[in-house]
């Protein structure tokens, strides 16, 4: 009779045992899923936009004008917006100086040169189509468009001429 009972014992404690080595896995997945979990919310979900502008001010009698621009541009929602007839008015190092890396516009000196943040949004959500598109409203001169992200630029697109037209776009996806 002893015998059953220890059995019987035995078969209990194995058992157990069984039991705890399966449920040893709970914590395990529980620190896997936490992990997931921060590693969700170290990824960035929304990235710094700036749209910016800027055109050269010389014009081609040599003389000093400030470009003018019409500029279409997409929101935080998705949407289209357009700023028509633009005079471009900030100095060279006011548009960019947050910037991480220095522009250098490869020799040209940087008082020709003028500009605009057109929009700055620090919540752009990172899966949203990034564009800007910039027409020159003289006959004459040069402009740049620039998407900078994060405070680097990403994108830029320089025309010139007669009316010029340029533009940078494309989905983020750093």
């Amino acid at each position: 009779m002893k015998a059953k009972y220890l059995i019987l014992f035995l078969i209990l404690v194995l058992v157990f045992n069984f039991g705890l080595a399966c449920s040893s896995s709970e914590p395990e997945e529980k620190i896997i899923e936490e992990e997931k979990s921060l590693i969700t919310k170290t990824i960035p979900k929304t990235i710094d936009v700036k749209y910016v502008v800027i055109g050269h001010i010389i014009n081609k009698w040599g003389g000093i004008s400030d470009p003018k621009v019409s500029v279409t541009y997409n929101n935080t929602q998705g949407g289209t917006q357009q700023t028509n007839n633009l005079i471009l008015e900030k100095d060279f190092d006011t548009v960019f100086a947050d910037l991480i890396t220095p522009l250098d516009l490869e020799g040209d000196d940087e008082k020709y040169w003028i500009g605009e943040i057109i929009a700055h949004y620090d919540s752009f959500p990172k899966d949203e189509f990034l564009y800007i598109s910039a027409q020159n409203k003289y006959d004459y001169g040069t402009i740049v468009v620039f998407i900078i992200v994060n405070n680097r630029i990403w994108k830029s697109s320089t025309s010139e001429g007669e009316y010029c037209i340029a533009s940078a776009n494309g989905y983020y996806d750093k």
